[in-house]
């Protein structure tokens, strides 16, 4: 099974990397999978917390070939369909009066950040991950999120200045313990250069976004030492590690791919089994703030984690979410729902208003890159974020311009009344 996985993987590389086509979510999808399913190709994972070396079964590896065709047979099916329809064209709607998001979004990035150092303590500071997040409040949310939006919102209008303020925000989450909102912000970023290049050869148009893209994969996934090292101005660590080859293995083999993929391994070698009852608790995603209203969900992770590893600290995987609810067919299911979105969210890329289209991008970064190291809840929940941050910037900017508005109206009103007064 590990020589056909391989096979598929360099098929789909082959086809990503060197086929003329347009690099969209699919082309995201089917790399964050590679990422992700790293362990096949080494033939082990790393069982956690010990994280003693365990082989991959066959049934893992079914997994994971079923996850890596199913996203290059949707890219064949959404590429020669493009072609023959050419609906590629510019989609027109648009909202109007949102030309403040970017400003409103900069000051609640700035305030939040401020906020999280006045709320948060020195903890921050602290080199253990779990203390430094332990005192975070939805301070820490709201910086995020709106951050990595206004990042990508201001990269779509060219506004350095906000590029700047925006990513320094999101370099001290960095600093605190947080990749992820991060990088997914760098990869939208790349994405929608590239996709607004139209059909290419990846590697050979553009090899150097390829290279980086790449370089910043691979980074990602051993970064957290370094971070640490940084934080604690341990120099020498970096001087020693970062020119040896054993440390490089050691930290791709221990990465988060080698742990998530346990999880799918552990279900599948004892075919553990959740039912669907926990799915019911998504019902919750529609009250805002309902853990502390009470409303605590039950997640995969929450059934799993104890019940499997006897230990806390790890991420989740959903696909082992999709076969432990509701076996092989379930999981079918999820993987056609999972390029659905995709498929869809590609078309949605060619609408003009940068506004949306931050929205759309910064979605779809999720559910393509992201999704692999979520259960299910999880998932949903970033996504009701950017909703959240979407609506409230533009709601915001639509009611200040209104504002704005009218306060012209009535000054040019007042103005004509002075003048019509003096000339009679």
């Amino acid at each position: 099974m590990q020589l056909i996985f391989v096979i598929i993987s360099i098929l789909g590389l082959t086809y990503f990397l060197f086929k003329k086509r347009t690099f969209d979510f699919f082309s995201i999808a089917y790399f964050s999978s590679i990422a992700y399913f790293l362990p096949g190709f080494f033939g082990f994972i790393r069982n956690f917390p010990l994280r003693y070396p365990t082989m991959i079964v066959d049934k893992t590896y079914l997994v994971m070939i079923l996850v890596l065709t199913s996203i290059l047979v949707s890219s064949l099916i959404y590429d020669i369909n493009s072609r023959k329809s050419k609906k590629n064209k510019k989609l027109n709607f648009s909202i109007k009066r949102t030309d403040r998001i970017l400003e409103i979004a900069a000051i609640i990035a700035i305030v939040s950040a401020l906020l999280v150092l006045a709320t948060a303590g020195s903890s921050i500071h602290s080199l253990d991950k779990t203390e430094a997040v332990s005192s975070l409040n939805r301070f820490s949310i709201l910086m995020k999120f709106s951050a990595s939006y206004g990042l990508v919102l201001a990269y779509l209008n060219k506004n350095k200045k906000y590029i700047m303020v925006f990513f320094l925000v999101l370099l001290f989450d960095v600093y605190i313990g947080y990749r992820s909102d991060f990088a997914i912000a760098i990869i939208t970023i790349i994405t929608i250069s590239l996709y607004g290049k139209g059909p290419q050869r990846l590697l050979v148009s553009n090899f150097k976004k390829a290279a980086l893209g790449g370089g910043l994969a691979f980074f990602f996934f051993i970064s957290k030492p370094i971070f640490q090292a940084i934080k604690r101005l341990d120099f020498t660590y970096l001087k020693t590690n970062l020119t040896s080859i054993d440390w490089y293995f050691m930290k791709i083999t221990t990465s988060e791919p080698f742990t998530t993929q346990s999880i799918l391994n552990e279900v599948l070698i004892k075919d553990f089994r959740v039912g669907m009852e926990h799915l019911g608790t998504l019902i919750y995603l529609v009250i805002i703030g309902g853990s502390s209203l009470g409303a605590n969900p039950v997640t995969f992770y929450d059934l799993f984690h104890e019940a499997l590893f006897h230990s806390t600290g790890m991420a989740s995987n959903i696909w082992a979410e999709m076969y432990s609810s509701g076996g092989w067919i379930l999981l079918l299911f999820f993987v056609i729902l999972f390029n659905l979105v995709i498929y869809i969210g590609n078309r949605l890329l060619n609408v003009k208003d940068h506004n949306i289209k931050s929205f759309v991008a910064l979605n779809l970064t999720f559910w393509a890159f992201y999704i692999h190291r979520n259960d299910f809840f999880s998932q949903l929940v970033r996504h009701r974020r950017i909703l959240f941050i979407f609506i409230v910037l533009t709601g915001l900017s639509i009611l200040l311009s209104k504002k704005a508005r009218q306060k012209e109206d009535y000054n040019g009103e007042k103005k004509n009344y002075i003048d019509d007064k003096n000339i009679g």
